[in-house]
């Protein structure tokens, strides 16, 4: 049956095409980066036609061997002329005729060596140039349709086309031509430079030499060790050759043992991948480094709004743990539960029962099921590896957070409501995060409790937790809330307050109608309410 996509994909295939175009953007560009510097080889044809003449005979030496004859032949006749003796025969034979020429041994060796480097020189700027033809024409197809569906047809037609006829193993063979070229240039110039001066010629092998091992080194490096950045246009068939004849084995995320692929950036990419405490590590640093190189607030609230989402599962919680260590690993690190992951039932239980009544009261039966599901005393709590100091980097994350929390109290300096609320949320769901998972202090945010109790206002969490609307970040907001308040409650100075109080109303109790144990049970029961839980 003949058929075809109607107007209606025309989604899909411009999602295809915008990602085709990166893809193809993003494997193209290097190429056309690469192409660019070829011609600069094209100086090594000067060297070559300024050799070439030592395989030939000179017409110097031509014409002063003639010269000699000539001298010879003139000394004769003036000889004969002014000679009394008998008279001298001059030879009536011409001279004889110019030696046949014979170039040196070394010569032959240079110019074989520069007219070699010469060619393969010449056949990397040609395929330099049809390269760039090549890529051109590919890219071209992005412009020159403008119907979707007709463009990743097209699109997709020509990139099967290139990959089963190895268009990019020819690209990057150009390079190839080119080491090969300046190889020979140099073995070349070394042999003249020793023939004309051993000096010399020893001054220009040393530096050759060294280049070459230099050449060698970033050739094997990456076949060795993958991570590292150096390679050349030999490294990838190197690797080839060796993972076809006994390979490296990775493990996936099944735990599966595979062979790494025969394609060196593919290879790399599943040692990337692979899960070990290596890869653990560099999760980390790539959170520090992220946050180092994060300087606005608008960037910094980006970072708070993805934190939440990071902490999916046991692998970012033990990264997350891994950042909570020490900078420098002289304190021993011990094993326990998250003391945060600790207290949050207890939190959750000092919720006010009026506020549990009136949302199980008036919302829907399945608001009150996903509030459940969403209980923190039911989160599965992960060990976590805590040290006796944080890490800085921990400590300087809950920093950046505290100040965009303090920039969410004036809710005039934002162009909208809307922009207030999207920061002022993130820096909710970010403290909650880090509070409850990565084993932080609230106090390392700095002074929040009023801008929560301002975020409550504005979001009105009675109504939101009433109607069963966005309770995942209901219960992060109530139980910041009730930390802050806690907070408060363990203060020194709140406790002196209390004791205060407590006496004067004891005082006051003493002189009222009560018996003196009906007062001072009222009064030990305040006291004991005011300890610490």
């Amino acid at each position: 049956m003949i058929g075809d996509f109607d107007g209606s994909a025309n989604a899909l295939w411009s999602l295809y095409s915008k990602e085709s175009k990166s893809h193809d953007e993003a494997r193209i560009q290097p190429l056309k980066d690469d192409m660019d510097g070829v011609l600069i080889f094209a100086s090594l044809t000067s060297f070559v036609f300024d050799s070439k003449q030592n395989l030939k005979v000179s017409p110097t030496d031509q014409m002063v061997y003639y010269l000699r004859q000539h001298s010879t032949i003139l000394s004769q006749i003036f000889q004969q002329i002014s000679s009394i003796a008998p008279q001298v025969s001059i030879p009536s034979t011409p001279p004889p005729p110019f030696p046949p020429f014979n170039p040196p041994a070394s010569d032959v060796r240079i110019n074989a060596f520069w007219f070699m480097a010469l060619t393969f020189s010449l056949s990397a700027a040609l395929l330099a140039i049809l390269v760039q033809q090549w890529v051109r024409d590919y890219m071209h197809i992005f412009q020159r349709y403008s119907d979707p569906l007709r463009s990743a047809r097209i699109r997709q037609y020509l990139y099967e086309g290139s990959e089963r006829w190895y268009m990019p193993i020819a690209a990057e063979a150009v390079p190839a031509f080119l080491h090969v070229s300046l190889l020979l240039f140099f073995v070349g110039l070394g042999d003249s430079t020793l023939n004309i001066n051993t000096t010399i010629g020893l001054n220009t092998i040393v530096p050759i030499s060294l280049c070459g091992m230099l050449y060698i080194f970033t050739t094997l490096a990456p076949v060795i060790f993958p991570q590292s950045p150096y390679q050349t246009s030999f490294s990838g068939a190197i690797w080839y050759t060796i993972q076809k004849s006994r390979g490296r084995i990775f493990k996936d995320r099944d735990g599966e043992s595979k062979s790494v692929g025969t394609n060196m950036a593919q290879g790399q990419m599943q040692l990337s991948m692979e899960e070990t405490n290596e890869r653990k590590g560099r999760d980390g640093r790539a959170i520090r480094w992220l946050l180092d190189n994060l300087t606005e607030d608008a960037e910094i609230e980006s970072l708070a709004m993805s934190i939440p989402g990071s902490f999916n599962g046991e692998w970012s919680l033990e990264v997350w743990a891994e950042l909570s260590r020490l900078k420098e690993d002289d304190t021993p690190v011990v094993a326990q539960r998250s003391s945060r992951l600790r207290t949050i039932p207890n939190v959750l239980g000092l919720i006010p029962h009026p506020f549990r009544t009136c949302t199980t009261r008036r919302s829907p039966r399945n608001a009150l099921i996903h509030r459940r599901g969403l209980d923190l005393a039911n989160i599965h709590r992960p060990i976590v590896t805590t040290s006796a100091h944080e890490r800085n980097t921990i400590r300087e994350l809950c920093g950046r957070i505290g100040l965009l929390f303090d920039t969410c109290k004036n809710r005039a300096v934002f162009a909208s409501d809307e922009l207030w609320r999207r920061r002022a949320r993130a820096c909710v769901e970010a403290t909650a995060s880090l509070v409850c998972y990565a084993d932080v202090e609230l106090s390392w945010f700095g002074d929040i409790l009023r801008t929560l109790g301002d975020i409550g206002n504005f979001e009105g969490m009675l109504n939101l937790s009433s109607t069963g609307k966005d309770q995942t970040f209901v219960v992060r907001w109530t139980c910041l809330s009730i930390m802050a308040i806690r907070a408060i409650l363990n203060g020194v100075l709140f406790r002196e307050h209390g004791g205060l109080a407590v006496e004067e109303l004891f005082g006051e109790l003493r002189h009222s109608d009560r018996t003196d144990e009906a007062t001072e049970k009222i009064a030990l029961e305040i006291d004991e309410n005011l300890k610490d839980p």
